[in-house]
């Protein structure tokens, strides 16, 4: 797989997070990467040959899917996926109902797309001075492409 990754990977294509040792997985955007895939020299299979087409009937089926359900199996009992606004407010109510254990924050640089970055800190009397306290960061909320 290494080879086909750093292969394709050379060509300035888009390689997803999927692979093995059969091989990696692209998404083509342009007929022009699709020509220079092939010029390559490696061997190609579509798999997905209209990626909107099957996003929008996922789509179709996760809201007839939370129509029909009234609460689902998860924790949340949601019956589909957070946005990022639903996160975003998710965290600010977080840090509202829970003031002495949670402080909201906005990160001083935006992403690349000039959104705010937002989080919270959560610690024991979190707003006062942080002296000596042990600190932990996980960051989530992101994928490839996005």
């Amino acid at each position: 797989m290494h080879a086909d990754a750093d292969s394709v990977g050379a060509l300035g294509l888009d390689l997803t997070e999927h692979g093995g040792t059969e091989g990696v997985d692209v998404v083509l955007h342009t007929a022009a990467e699709r020509a220079r895939l092939e010029a390559s020299g490696l061997r190609s299979e579509v798999l997905v040959p209209e990626l909107l087409a099957r996003e929008a009937e996922r789509n179709r089926l996760d809201a007839e899917y939370a129509a029909r359900t009234v609460r689902s199996a998860l924790p949340s009992g949601r019956t589909s996926y957070r946005t990022l606004e639903d996160y975003e407010t998710e965290l600010r109510d977080l840090a509202d109902e829970h003031r002495s254990l949670v402080r909201h924050l906005t990160l001083p640089e935006p992403t690349l797309d000039g959104h705010e970055v937002h989080g919270v800190e959560i610690a024991h009397r979190v707003r006062r001075p942080a002296v000596g306290r042990p600190t932990f960061l996980m960051l989530g909320l992101h994928h490839a492409r996005e």
